[in-house]
């Protein structure tokens, strides 16, 4: 980690947990929100998660353009 930090290499304090609905998505192709909750445990979760991460990373990119202009 200290590595990481050292060269300046961007990271989240959210986090992706491995959640069996990613899997579940990867397998049937289809978003979190399309999948079967009665077949997949989790999925509510795996979407919040998701949404959280997601807005990390957009909060970031955002942020690098602003302090390049």
């Amino acid at each position: 980690m200290a590595e990481i930090q050292g060269n300046d290499v961007p990271s989240f304090t959210t986090h992706l947990h491995e959640r069996s609905a990613y899997k579940a998505m990867m397998l049937e192709g289809v978003p979190l929100a399309e999948l079967n909750r009665d077949e997949y445990n989790g999925v509510d979760k795996a979407i919040t998660n998701a949404d959280l991460s997601r807005g990390r990373a957009i909060e970031y990119i955002i942020n690098k353009q602003e302090k390049a202009a």
